[in-house]
Formats: C-alpha cells, sequence, structure tokens
C-alpha cells in the first residue's frame, strides 16, 4: 500500500483562504463604521473631528473646505486618518474621539452596533 507524501490541499486552501476571509470582513466592517459616521456627524463638528483624530490642520482644513458634500468630507477624514495611523486607528480611538467632540450620542449608538 502506497502512503501519498502530497499536502492535504483542503487544509492548504482553507488556511490560505481564512486570513483574506478576516480581512474583507475586517475591511467591510470598517467601511460600515465610516459611512455610519459620516451620516451622523453635523458639517459643524469636521474640522474638530479632523484635529482630534490628530491629522494634519493642513489637511484637514483642505478636506473641509472643499465643495464636497458633509458625508464625502467626512469619509475622506476617516480614510486619510486610517490610512496615516494605521495600526493605532482603532475603534477604541474612535469613541474616544467622538466624545471628545461632545458626540456621545453617535458613540454610544456606535458601540450598539
Amino acid at each position: 500500500m502506497a502512503v501519498s507524501s502530497a499536502p492535504n490541499t483542503a487544509t492548504t486552501i482553507d488556511s490560505s483562504i481564512k486570513p483574506a476571509i478576516t480581512t474583507a470582513e475586517q475591511e467591510g466592517r470598517r467601511r460600515e463604521i465610516f459611512m455610519y459616521l459620516a451620516d451622523r456627524i453635523k458639517s459643524k463638528k469636521l474640522k474638530e473631528f479632523g484635529r482630534k483624530l490628530k491629522l494634519n490642520p493642513n489637511d484637514v482644513d483642505d478636506i473641509t473646505d472643499t465643495n464636497d458634500v458633509r458625508f464625502d468630507k467626512c469619509i475622506h477624514l476617516l480614510e486619510t486618518w486610517y490610512t496615516t495611523f494605521a495600526s493605532e486607528a482603532t475603534f477604541d480611538v474612535l469613541l474616544s474621539v467622538l466624545k471628545s467632540c461632545k458626540e456621545t450620542l453617535i458613540a454610544d449608538e456606535l458601540k450598539k452596533n
């Protein structure tokens, strides 16, 4: 009886797909959170929000002073924050910044979802 030395392809495929699925799920969740926030943060809070995310003040001004609609400005601020701070760009940081901007209701609603 011959014993196969070939790796179990099912195991190999499963282990290589799981990280991609997890990453895709995380990316989808991040987009949901960003859209949720963009729907709720008021225009007058955008500059404060961007600055409290520790973004460069010039970047915040450039983003918030465009003719884009409020939703797009907020998404742009969040995407800039996410790409700038990568590993430090966490859900807890967002909650903290929302609370410091006196947007506790949005922070509380976000935690529930």
